[in-house]
């Protein structure tokens, strides 16, 4: 009788062993998801972040380059009617 209520304990001891082996490798397991997932879901918001700023960045600069053209356009505008004075005082000058 002895024999087997030793063979108990020792089968108890094993499988308690087991199932707190098994316990403390899932709970590492879950703790090490856990951090990847933290992790990943840093990576994923600071390059949200950083596409919305690039996106600003591009608007702002075709905004720009927006503004240069029509700047030049008013520029060129300017030359023109600024030539055609001097056209016509140069004419004015000629014909005195």
């Amino acid at each position: 009788m002895t024999i087997d209520v030793d063979l108990l304990y020792g089968l108890g001891i094993v499988f308690g062993t087991i199932l707190v082996a098994f316990v403390v490798g899932e709970t590492s397991y879950i703790f090490q998801n856990r951090q990847t997932n933290e992790a990943f879901i840093t990576g994923m918001d600071t390059m949200t972040k950083a596409s919305i700023q690039i996106n600003q960045q591009v608007a702002n600069t075709a905004v720009t380059a927006i503004n240069s053209i029509e700047a030049m356009s008013a520029l060129k505008d300017v030359n023109h009617l600024a030539e055609k004075k001097v056209d016509s005082q140069t004419a004015t000058v000629v014909k005195q």
